[in-house]
């Protein structure tokens, strides 16, 4: 046995050590014992195969799952996984690390909300300049939407009907933002920052999440649709609760 043959094998190995005996995994086995990079191979597979089987003892077992299981059982009768030949074994195994890989990275990838949160009290606080100077809400909405920024957003009900003053395209971990800015009488500008809501891990829910950055600057985030919306301003929350509200 070689070690591509033995890796074959071994990456179907039960983490409960059930494989143990079988004259085929042993021989297996004592070649990863005798074979430092086939050895450090196997702890690693062993490594992910436990991270595996911890994500799924995280999901909730519905109650009905373990009757319908039988119910289907009479029906197809099904052979036991050990009962089956290595390379459907195999497969499967490799089928099933391939689409939690997937989605591990996929999750793993995605900043989370208060990155993004920290980013817009950063960005709010030292605005320079706008792209687009309009008070016309239809003209910075087509300007963001020619340029792929979110451009269908919702404006709160307290600033609803007033003037923009213009807009602004961010791009932020490779992700369009979109920003609009309104002067607000008597308490200063306040800051839309929009954003695709997939594209980030916890994003607020529909209700408001109001925070209070180090540099001084207000932030209220929720989400509506497939958008995140996250409304800063150097004010306090309850002139922020005033623009969220009619």
């Amino acid at each position: 046995m070689n070690r591509d043959e033995a890796k074959y094998i071994l990456s179907v190995f039960h983490l409960g050590g059930q494989d143990v005996e079988d004259p085929q995994f042993r021989e297996a086995l004592e070649l990863s014992k005798q074979d430092p990079v086939l050895g450090a191979w196997f702890a690693n597979e062993q490594a992910i195969d436990a991270r595996i089987s911890q994500k799924f003892t995280a999901f909730p077992v519905p109650a009905e799952l373990t009757t319908r299981l039988f119910a289907a059982r009479k029906i197809i009768p099904a052979r036991a996984w050990w009962q089956r030949p290595a390379w459907e074994r195999a497969a499967a195994c490799l089928l099933l690390v391939l689409v939690l890989s997937g989605w591990l990275l996929h999750s793993a990838g995605r900043p989370r909300f208060t990155e993004f949160r920290t980013f817009v009290a950063d960005s709010a606080a030292q605005l320079e300049h706008l792209d687009l100077l309009s008070t016309n809400l239809a003209e910075v909405r087509q300007w963001l939407q020619e340029r792929n920024a979110p451009s269908d957003f919702v404006v709160p009900a307290g600033i609803h009907g007033r003037p923009s003053i213009g807009c602004r395209k961010f791009s932020w971990n490779g992700r369009p933002i979109g920003l609009v800015c309104f002067k607000i009488d008597k308490v200063g500008t306040a800051h839309l920052f929009v954003m695709n809501r997939a594209t980030l891990r916890h994003a607020p829910g529909a209700n408001p999440e109001f925070a209070l950055s180090n540099n001084g600057v207000a932030t209220a985030s929720w989400s509506k649709d497939q958008r995140i919306y996250v409304l800063a301003g150097k004010m306090d929350e309850r002139q922020l609760r005033r623009l969220l509200k009619s």
